[in-house]
């Protein structure tokens, strides 16, 4: 049996990203209406669970039905990272949960959800506290912008650090100054 016919046989395969559920209106900016995120949110949480875990199988990309898989990945992705934005500070526990995952998909994600929900003290220091020793360059641009969106005079010094520090990355710099600037 090939990976695709498993995902539509097993529970991994349980959402159908063609239903109503998925097909939910924007905004000009790209933000869907959050009116329509009615479902509790261990139901979220669940559909990002399952992105999870639908990332962390191998495969060969060239023998699967690649541009299938990828859509369901992607639907399961946005569609529950929004729907958990969308329940505001009830997600926070989930969102700093998030920050000790191993997947770094997982750490990049509660960058963005804290952004749009953190906006007390707490979060800040999470963040903050993972920055220091987050290791994937992708998490660590989201925590970073995650800072600059939050605009917290506690991510100051944080941001100096890597600023100053002679191996960041050039984009992790430019978003390290962007993001205080948006703080001073």
């Amino acid at each position: 049996m090939n990976l695709f016919s498993f995902f539509k046989k097993s529970k991994l395969y349980k959402y159908d990203i063609y239903s109503k559920e998925f097909q939910i209106p924007v905004s000009k900016t790209g933000i869907p209406d959050f009116s329509y995120y009615k479902k509790p949110l261990e139901y979220y949480i669940e559909m990002y669970e399952e992105y999870l875990r639908c990332i962390q199988l191998t495969f060969d990309w060239k023998k699967e039905n690649k541009e299938e898989i990828g859509r369901y990945t992607w639907a399961l992705r946005t569609n529950a990272l929004w729907a958990l934005i969308s329940k505001g500070s009830e997600a926070i526990h989930y969102a700093l949960k998030l920050l000790n995952y191993k997947i770094a998909d997982a750490r990049e994600d509660a960058g963005g959800i804290l952004a749009a929900i953190g906006k007390d003290d707490n979060v800040v220091r999470e963040i903050i506290q993972q920055l220091e020793i987050e290791t994937d360059q992708e998490a660590q641009d989201s925590l970073i912008m995650a800072l600059g969106q939050l605009k917290n005079k506690l991510a100051i010094n944080q941001l100096i650090k890597i600023i100053e520090n002679e191996d960041t990355d050039g984009d992790t710099l430019d978003l390290a100054i962007e993001s205080l600037g948006k703080i001073v």
